[in-house]
């Protein structure tokens, strides 16, 4: 008996020690868990809504979780596209690394689960060799040391997160990024774009999403800090891009730049309805005299102006507004929040830049400078106009040097190109040859534009009829955009008089100042000048090496074909490469790289010249002969006619 008791006594302490140890083990877990929250806290957020679900432990004393499900607070900034990856980065650093299963952004909770070893996601994969592949082509490019999780979906890989030790390569240089960014879209099926975050030594490759073509704009009254942002693109992720003209942003000027059928002024015509709809005051200048004559009457326009002398009139009293502005800041009798904003558009740039100085050798004495001095008054609406709250809207066939300096593009760091650039011109644009080069001709309205990172991306414009030409359904959208109420009513500028009192024609010569001063009245006073053109005065004309403006579009912007050597392509990103000679088929490079498992074989992406969706990878013998175009700068005139890009 004594022995029975002894043994059973023995297995009740056997009980009670372990139950003291699942006990024990259970508020470990616990504690690691509320670490975890806590550590998670700045991302998540606090109070009694927050909370984490731990499932699925490992048989180790503690161990951790296979199952993490975390419900945050709604007032968190999720939709950020820093918030997620951020959060599995403290997460590692917490618990261990957790890839997502499902975000509910409408319960606000997120569920992820462990990441399996490096060797299992292969093993594993919906296609082995595929993955394989991923994780070749990344660790080549990004060190052996480098870990890769990929994600697939429906099968299909559609990205792949890395996590390398490469940082003080990839920081400090673009190229290398771009690099990465183009071997693994020749390398891997489909289109790929990188996400950096260059400060945790991690990228994320992605499937680029697509496009649609016809946007839908947000017609609700504006209100809140809508009142400042005036939308005119959507980007690939579904961002609504802006023009942001608050004090607090960096972007108090817009540049829009494109050549021929490829949307600009359509851009620029949306973006002043945009204007109009917040009530603010807006100054068009035209120098093509035919772009905006529609929006003579729409509310909130104030002036557009079409001849040289105009449009000399207008930016004039622009600047005057701005040295009013200044001078009652400094006298301490006004703030910049007690001004209204003012957009200054001035489309077709690089021409009136021509014309204008040419009208002045005509109206200018004799000697001094052939640069007509309103070019220095607007360069300085450039510099200081953000304070006075006046906003230049600037629209160009292209930012040339000759006309459009890197001190004045600095000025414009609001941006979007519409249609393809060349190498050049991307460079001129966006400081890199690569980017934009690739932008499918084929849908009006497609281009390049400073994302909601602050980084080139393309983007999607939307479409804004002109009035004058508007039928159906465009009717509808025109009548939804237009302002409830006009603060700004029309005006015009009284011409000086063209004759002496003996009737006598006036000499232009050394009147420069009389256009300049013009009268500016209200339309109203003057109807006998609402009709016609204000001016009556000298002719426009042409400097001796400025071509005629052609109308309609260049039917072609490419130089003849050419033969090289496949090796040859690296480097010609926006050139067009003839890709299916039997069907005389030509497509735009978008990176051309020697094969990593193969350096005799040239990969190059391309993608279709015309609609963009069709895209691919050929390998080409190194020492095989290609051919392909060079593009061409576009330098014909902007015409806007057959542009597709229609919303209802």
């Amino acid at each position: 008996m004594p022995d029975t008791v002894q043994i059973a006594g023995l297995g009740l302490g056997g009980i009670v020690l372990a139950s003291g140890v699942r006990a024990a083990r259970d508020q470990a877990r616990q504690e690691l868990v509320m670490t975890t929250l806590a550590g998670l806290a700045p991302l998540v957020g606090r109070g009694d809504h927050v909370s984490m679900r731990a499932q699925r432990w490992g048989s180790q004393w503690v161990g951790t979780p296979a199952r993490v499900t975390l419900t945050y607070d709604p007032a968190v900034e999720a939709t950020k596209e820093t918030w997620l990856p951020e959060l599995r980065r403290k997460l590692a650093q917490l618990l261990g690394d957790y890839e997502v299963v499902k975000m509910d952004s409408r319960r606000c909770r997120l569920t992820l689960r462990a990441c399996a070893s490096p060797e299992e996601p292969i093993a594993s994969a919906p296609d082995p060799r595929l993955a394989a592949r991923a994780t070749e082509t990344v660790q080549h490019l990004m060190g052996k040391d480098a870990t890769v999780h990929a994600t697939w979906q429906d099968g299909a890989l559609v990205a792949v997160e890395v996590a390398h030790k490469r940082g003080i390569i990839f920081s400090p240089s673009a190229l290398a990024r771009a690099k990465v960014e183009r071997t693994v879209t020749t390398m891997l099926p489909g289109r790929w774009r990188a996400r950096w975050d260059l400060e945790h030594d991690t990228v994320r490759l992605e499937l680029r999403p697509k496009i649609p073509d016809s946007l839908e704009r947000d017609l609700t009254v504006p209100e809140g800090a809508a009142l400042t942002r005036l939308p005119y693109a959507v980007d690939e992720d579904g961002h609504v891009l802006s023009w942001d003209l608050s004090s607090k942003s960096a972007t108090p000027h817009f540049l829009v730049v494109g050549s021929t059928g490829t949307g600009k002024t359509v851009v620029i015509r949306g973006v002043v309805k945009e204007s109009g709809r917040r009530l603010m005051r807006v100054m068009i200048g035209d120098p093509k005299r035919v772009e905006f004559s529609s929006m003579r009457d729409w509310p909130n326009v104030e002036v557009v102006a079409t001849t040289p002398q105009d449009i000399v009139a207008m930016i004039h009293q622009a600047y005057l507004l701005m040295e009013d502005r200044y001078a009652k800041i400094e006298a301490g009798h006004a703030t910049d929040d007690d001004f209204d904003h003012v957009l200054v558009v001035l489309d077709e740039y690089r021409y009136f830049y021509s014309v204008v100085n040419a009208w002045y050798a005509q109206v200018k004495l004799s000697g001094g400078s052939k640069i007509c001095p309103i070019i220095e008054e607007f360069n300085r609406i450039a510099v200081l106009g953000r304070t006075a709250r006046i906003h230049l809207l600037v629209g160009t066939q292209r930012p040339d040097a000759a006309f459009f300096g890197g001190d004045m593009r600095d000025q414009f760091m609001g941006r979007c190109s519409l249609g393809r650039l060349s190498p050049d011109g991307a460079k001129m644009m966006w400081n890199a040859h690569h980017i934009g080069v690739a932008v499918p001709r084929g849908v009006p309205g497609r281009g390049t534009a400073v994302g909601v990172d602050g980084e080139p991306c393309e983007a999607q414009s939307y479409w804004a009829p002109d009035p004058l030409k508007a039928g159906g359904r465009d009717l509808e959208l025109i009548e939804a955009m237009r302002p409830a109420e006009c603060r700004y009513p029309r005006r015009v500028f009284v011409p000086p008089p063209t004759e002496d009192e003996n009737g006598e024609p006036i000499n232009p010569q050394g009147r420069y100042y009389d256009y300049l001063n013009a009268e500016y009245v209200l339309a109203s006073e003057r109807p006998d000048l609402v009709a016609g053109l204000v001016y009556s005065g000298p002719a426009q004309v042409l400097m001796a090496d400025e071509e005629p403006v052609e109308d309609g579009p260049k039917k072609d912007s490419y130089a003849e074909a050419q033969t090289v050597h496949a090796r040859a392509l690296e480097g010609k990103e926006g050139f067009l490469l003839l890709v299916d000679e039997s069907q005389d088929l030509w497509a735009v490079i978008e990176a051309a790289e020697p094969d990593l498992n193969d350096d005799q074989q040239i990969n190059v992406c391309w993608r279709s010249d015309q609609d963009g969706d069709d895209f691919g990878v050929i390998a080409i013998d190194a020492g095989e002969f290609v051919e392909i175009r060079e593009p061409l700068d576009d330098v014909g005139r902007d015409n806007t006619h057959g542009y597709v890009n229609k919303t209802t």
